[in-house]
């Protein structure tokens, strides 16, 4: 009875008995969902990895997602059923005044069909338009669709283009392999600024999350900062401060680079590898060097740590230069990403492009 009520009807489903299409019944599902979304990563070759944990700690976290209506499963017809992928919508005000109807869409190697994409841009398209009209109003802003795919997906990317998405920009993971080839220190601190050891409480975090958000507002399609967002980087349990080089202006953060050496990650792909999580400057103290020391110090502690290499992702229409930053650092482009737009229905007239 369970598979008769919790079953979900997609437009243009495809014809194919070996699947089905369900609601999410709660955690549980997580380890079948983070598993679909790992073997798509692996599949295309992305560094980043995903896990239970880490999807625990972002749904406990989601913005203006409604799991019960805006995630739909993907459950292979076998004994026991497994999950072989989801697609799941949300939308965000971003800082430039628009707003954005995301959808996210995982589909494991052994479905990826055109026929699957084409159904769940199809579901993706419906929800978001359906959810538009009932969302508080944001008076003059631009509404539109936003998709991203990764790497060589064989299916995503003609199924959006054949439905009228437009690619926006690309967004790369870049790579410094080994790190031994980074100089210690690549440039010291600049004058003014100093380095502090970290204490790791919430009025900490709090000051660190801030001044991200402040050195993100001009970056491309940057969501405006939300509670649940601010708790997602409270609450991550693989954080670790000691990877964290922040700099002070007097009692003031003026930016860093976090770093994150995920045990899961290492296992799973056997590499020790270090990720930069994040590299920030707020506009007062940019063009001064900090980033570029931050990030080679970030490195420097990577490499005490015993990892010999490190990644990092970055759009490609960073307004900062930050690519060409990294690479001067050594870190070059290894797997690439694309984020699309499309207008909503009833936004026809309107505009999305960046």
């Amino acid at each position: 009875m369970l598979g008769i009520l919790d079953e979900i009807a997609i437009p243009a489903r495809p014809d194919d008995a070996t699947i089905r299409f369900r609601h999410y019944r709660g955690p549980q599902d997580l380890p079948g969902m983070a598993a679909a979304n790992q073997a798509m990563r692996d599949a295309d070759g992305i560094l980043d990895t995903t896990s239970a944990d880490d999807m625990a700690v972002q749904y406990a976290n989601l913005t203006n997602s409604d799991l019960a209506r805006d995630l739909v499963l993907i459950e292979r017809v076998v004994e026991p059923p497994t999950i072989a992928g989801y697609a799941r919508v949300e939308w965000r005000d971003l800082t430039d005044g628009r707003r954005a109807f995301g959808s996210i869409v995982v589909m494991a190697p052994d479905v990826r069909t055109p026929a699957l994409a084409q159904a769940l841009v199809a579901w993706s398209e419906a929800r978001m338009t359906e959810n538009a009209p009932h969302v508080p109003p944001r008076p003059g802003a631009t509404t539109f669709m936003q998709a991203y795919t990764l790497g060589p997906d064989p299916t995503l990317p003609d199924a959006l283009l054949a439905t009228g998405w437009r690619e926006q920009g690309r967004g790369y993971e870049m790579l410094c392999d080994p790190l031994d080839d980074v100089p210690v220190p690549v440039m010291p601190m600049p004058d003014g600024l100093e380095l502090r050891p970290m204490v790791d409480d919430v009025a900490t975090r709090r000051a660190i999350w801030d001044a991200m958000v402040e050195a993100f507002r001009d970056h491309r399609s940057e969501p405006e900062a939300s509670e649940p967002a601010w708790r997602q980087f409270r609450d991550e349990p693989k954080y670790d401060p000691a990877l964290w080089v922040i700099a002070y202006d007097g009692d003031q953060v003026a930016g860093g680079a976090l770093g994150l050496i995920d045990q899961e990650q290492i296992e799973h792909q056997g590499i020790q590898r270090g990720y930069v999580d994040g590299v920030f400057t707020r506009p007062t103290w940019r063009r001064r060097g900090l980033a570029r020391a931050a990030v080679g110090e970030l490195l420097a502690r990577f490499r005490e740590r015993g990892t010999t290499s490190a990644f990092l992702e970055v759009d490609g229409l960073n307004p900062n230069q930050a690519m060409g930053l990294y690479e001067s650092l050594g870190f070059r482009i290894v797997t690439t990403s694309a984020d699309w737009s499309k207008p909503l229905p009833d936004d026809l007239e309107k505009d999305p492009r960046t």
